[in-house]
């Protein structure tokens, strides 16, 4: 059993608190309760705190974990937050509050195979978006479903197929489907590695937009999102020279089918496909 908790207090007389409770009953079993309450005059600079709104402020919520690995081959996570706004915040003229649940299960009998299934539900309140006056609130249900296989297809080879589903229930609704393959070959002796994706996606609306990481130079942010109809498609190669010296080439390739220009205003791009291509070269001493 593990008790921890925080508090502060800023300049003003506002205060936060965030209050954590881990069980383990059993091994490789684990619970976790987290509290929170920050007020909606509480200011921290550099607060960084577990939270489901922008700032550490104005929000209450009460979380519930779980971690199961237990079973042989078999693990199971799933949590539960609800949450509180207090006071009115962006796009949100009243009170509100929401949930966030998900719950997922992984099947890994060896090294070279792995099966994960994952569902999460996220509820939130926010303005009706009718114009420019406040008409309510409505409730926004977004959930989101994954499905994912990584196999080893010979001692070289390796593929990571995922497949996404995301829908949005608002004034009306909303949905994006994803289906993309990853292949990747190492060379058997040699510090070589090349990696192939492909992904095809269609959403109707931003707010069904899809997330998903591509492989990528290192220290470079490498999950992209993927809204509208189209293919993205990327190969990367990754080798070192000498064993000081390595070098990363990446082409990428966008192609959309719903539109004619890509981007606005600097960014425009007057047709419907993009190309990007990023070279890095490292030395280590």
């Amino acid at each position: 059993i593990a008790l921890a908790g925080e508090t502060a207090v800023s300049g003003n007389g506002g205060w936060a608190t965030l209050n954590t409770l881990r069980v383990e009953p059993f091994e490789r079993v684990m619970f976790t309760l987290l509290h929170r309450h920050y007020s909606r005059n509480y200011w921290g600079l550099q607060s960084n705190a577990f939270r489901e709104g922008s700032e550490v402020r104005n929000e209450r919520g009460l979380y519930l974990g779980v971690d199961v690995q237990r079973l042989r081959h078999w693990r199971f996570n799933a949590y539960a937050d609800l949450f509180r706004f207090p006071e009115p915040r962006y796009r949100v003229d009243e009170p509100s509050k929401g949930a966030d649940l998900m719950a997922s299960a992984l099947y890994s009998p060896n090294e070279g195979l792995s099966v994960l299934a994952r569902y999460r539900c996220k509820v939130k309140e926010r303005n009706v978006l009718s114009g420019y006056s406040f008409d309510g609130l409505c409730r926004e249900v977004t959930q989101r479903i994954r499905l994912q296989t990584d196999v080893a297809l010979a001692p070289s080879w390796r593929m990571l197929g995922t497949v996404d589903y995301c829908q949005v229930n608002a004034e009306k609704v909303d949905y994006g489907f994803r289906v993309a393959d990853r292949v990747t070959w190492t060379h058997p002796v040699k510090p070589v590695h090349v990696n192939g994706e492909l992904s095809w996606f269609h959403t109707t609306a931003w707010a069904a937009r899809l997330y998903g990481y591509e492989r990528g130079l290192l220290y470079a942010y490498n999950y992209r999102s993927y809204y509208g109809q189209g293919l993205r498609g990327a190969l990367m190669a990754d080798c070192k020279v000498l064993n000081s010296l390595a070098f990363t080439v990446k082409v990428g390739w966008t192609h959309f089918f719903d539109r004619d220009e890509i981007g606005s205003d600097a960014d425009l791009i007057p047709q419907n496909h993009a190309e990007d291509l990023a070279l890095q070269l490292r030395y280590t001493f």
